[in-house]
C-alpha cells in the first residue's frame, strides 16, 4: 500500500487487531509492504500541479516519489519465493507494536507548521455501513445505509521533516529534498477545497520542497532545515543517496545490480520555490535552479540505482 491508502483511513485495518489495538498476527506466507511517502499512483518528476487525464488540480503540487522500483522488487522477490523457496523480505508497515503507527489526526500540528502544507480539515476514516439484511448476497435493500462504528485511521508517524518513518523509504524520503505526503486537497478552482483528491477518499499526495538556504527558511518560518544546511555539496548529497540505495539493496528490498561507482548524469538541485518562475537569490553552494524543479529529473536514474550512479 501507498501512503494514500493509509491516509484514506483503511489500509492499516488489514494488519491491526482492533479489539486489542495491537498488530494482528501475520501468516507465514503473507507479506505486507508500505511504500513510505507515496500517493496511489506512482509520482512523476518534476511534480505536477494538474492531473493530465482529468485536469484535477491540487492545492499544492502532486507527490513526485516514483515507487516503480519497489513494485519491481516485490515481483522479483515473489517469483524467487515461489521458484526457489527463498522467503520474501519481512513485512514493512506502520506498527502499533513498535510505535510507528499513529492516528492521522494527531499529526495536524506538525504538518500545519510547514509553509504551504494544507492539512485535511477532516482526515478520512472507514465506517461500518448497513445496506440491509441481504448485503452478503450482493443485494442492497437499505438506502441510505445505516451508519455504524467508525474505525481508527492509522498512518505512519513522521520525522521532523514530515516524512514517514515506517515502511520502505526510498531515498526521496530517507535523503530528502522535500516533504512527501499521501494526501492533497482539491484546489478552490475546481470546488470543494476542503476535500481530499481521489475516488472513495484521498488517493493523491503532495511534495513540499525544502527552502534552498537558511536565510530563505528563516524568512518563511520553515521548521525544516534548508538544503544548504543538510548537504555540504552536490557530491555530498549524491553520496548519501547512493548509500541509501545500497542499504536498501542489502535486505533484498531492491534486488538491483550493484553500482560500480561511476557517477551518472547529475542535474542541479531544485530550489524550494512553490511556483515555477521564482528566483532563489543569494550564493547557494548547492546551486538551486531558478524554477521550483529542474526541467528534467534531478538525481533520477539512468541506470539501476537512483540516479547518482550507473553500472
Amino acid at each position: 500500500n501507498t501512503s494514500a491508502e493509509y491516509w484514506r483511513g483503511d489500509a492499516a485495518l488489514i494488519h491491526t487487531d482492533l479489539e486489542t489495538m495491537a498488530d494482528a498476527p501475520e501468516q507465514e506466507y503473507v507479506r505486507r509492504y508500505h511504500f513510505a511517502g507515496t500517493q496511489h499512483g506512482s509520482g512523476t518528476f518534476p511534480p505536477q500541479e494538474t492531473l493530465p487525464a482529468s485536469s484535477v488540480r491540487g492545492q499544492v503540487p502532486y507527490n513526485a516519489v516514483d515507487y516503480n522500483p519497489l513494485l519491481r522488487a516485490a515481483l522479483v522477490n515473489l517469483d524467487r519465493w515461489v521458484t526457489t523457496g527463498e522467503p520474501a523480505p519481512p513485512s514493512r508497515h506502520p506498527s502499533l507494536d513498535d510505535g510507528t503507527a499513529v492516528e492521522s489526526h494527531t499529526l495536524r500540528e506538525r504538518f500545519e507548521a510547514i509553509p504551504g502544507a494544507v492539512f485535511p480539515p477532516r482526515p478520512t476514516r472507514a465506517i461500518r455501513l448497513d445496506y440491509g439484511p441481504d448485503q452478503a448476497l450482493g443485494r442492497t435493500t437499505k438506502l441510505p445505509p445505516g451508519e455504524g462504528e467508525t474505525y481508527p485511521a492509522l498512518v505512519s508517524d513522521v520525522d521532523g521533516d514530515g516524512n514517514e518513518v515506517a515502511g520502505i523509504r526510498r531515498p526521496d524520503v530517507s535523503v530528502p529534498m522535500a516533504t512527501n505526503t499521501g494526501w492533497n486537497l482539491r484546489h478552490p478552482d475546481i470546488g470543494n477545497p476542503g476535500l481530499v483528491i481521489g475516488i472513495t477518499g484521498g488517493l493523491m499526495g503532495c511534495t513540499l520542497p525544502f527552502a534552498a538556504t537558511s536565510k530563505e527558511r528563516e524568512a518563511a518560518g520553515d521548521p525544516r532545515p534548508s538544503i544548504e544546511e543538510r548537504y555540504a555539496s552536490e557530491d555530498d548529497y549524491a553520496a548519501r543517496v547512493s548509500e541509501a540505495a545500497r542499504q536498501r539493496q542489502r535486505p533484498a528490498l531492491l534486488p538491483l545490480p550493484a553500482p560500480t561507482g561511476q557517477q551518472s548524469r547529475r542535474q542541479p538541485l531544485p530550489s524550494h520555490r512553490p511556483h515555477p518562475g521564482g528566483h532563489g537569490g543569494g550564493q547557494d553552494p548547492l546551486r538551486p535552479l531558478d524554477s521550483q524543479w529542474p526541467a528534467v529529473g534531478s538525481f533520477r536514474p539512468t541506470g539501476p540505482v537512483w540516479g547518482v550512479i550507473s553500472p
